[in-house]
């Protein structure tokens, strides 16, 4: 089962997303649309997604398909995260390197890391 949480991280600066469990298409829309949520409410528009304990299984091809669920739901809000960082467990799986390239060729401000540090530093001051 698929758990998550969504807060404000780092004095405030960001938004803080952690999900657990099995990966699910269901519960992770609603994480999706909580963070949208928060984005829009508070206006802080970087977000810092914690899945190093989500367990999932995509195809290149499932992969491709979220990505593109993902952009149309980013045309709907008036506000929009500028900037996230996917915090994967230490051993990045190839179809997060996809994820990452499809994402940014769609116009998506996505970066996929293995080390919470480099994820912040990334969010907070990177180019």
């Amino acid at each position: 089962m698929m758990e998550y949480k969504v807060g404000l991280g780092e004095e405030e600066k960001f938004i803080h997303a952690f999900a657990k469990g099995k990966w699910n298409a269901e519960t992770d829309n609603a994480l999706v649309k909580e963070i949208m949520t928060m984005v829009e409410k508070e206006g802080i528009l970087k977000v810092l997604l914690d899945i190093r304990e989500l367990q999932f299984s995509h195809s290149v091809l499932q992969m491709f398909q979220r990505v593109q669920e993902m952009r149309e739901k980013r045309k709907a809000p008036s506000l929009t995260s500028r900037r996230v960082a996917i915090v994967y467990s230490a051993t990045l799986p190839i179809e997060a390197n996809f994820f990452e390239t499809v994402s940014q060729n769609r116009g998506l401000p996505y970066r996929v890391f293995t080390d919470m540090d480099e994820a912040k530093e990334w969010l907070l001051h990177g180019s």
